[in-house]
């Protein structure tokens, strides 16, 4: 399956996808359209971005994509933990995965309309986590 492939898949699921290229670090995270925060969710406007040019996929979160939402957890094991706190089994969870760099990405579709990103800090067997709910007006590589 190609990006472009993917990112018609997810417009589907009423979401809108972009190409990505790599940041200063190596990882496929940077969109590569200016102005992506305005992009409309269509079909042809999907078709249209620079695939050929993509090294990976990013999802544009908040109204763009019916109010998606991702908690980004800055740890390899704290993401799994709160969903077996909260009783969910990962397998059970499509919207749960791990990161390039085996972080968490909890995906949720938010009820009330896109809420501000926010970023905190959490503490978790002895250490500080950077937890982001990544919301309206951002994105992330999926």
């Amino acid at each position: 399956m190609t990006l472009l492939d993917a990112a018609l898949v997810l417009y589907r699921r009423g979401w809108l996808a972009m190409p990505l290229e790599q940041d200063a670090n190596g990882f496929p995270k940077r969109p590569i359209v200016s102005g992506w925060t305005g992009l409309e969710r269509t079909e042809a406007v999907i078709r249209s971005l620079p695939w050929e040019r993509a090294k990976g996929l990013g999802i544009v979160l908040g109204a763009a994509s019916s109010c998606l939402a991702c908690l980004d957890v800055d740890d390899t094991e704290l993401p799994w933990a709160m969903l077996d706190a909260l009783g969910y089994e990962t397998r059970h969870l499509p919207r749960a995965v791990r990161t390039i760099r085996r972080r968490g990405h909890i995906y949720v579709q938010e009820l009330d309309g896109p809420s501000p990103s926010t970023r905190f800090a959490v503490r978790w067997r002895d250490r500080e986590i950077t937890i982001e709910l990544k919301a309206a007006g951002t994105q992330v590589a999926a």
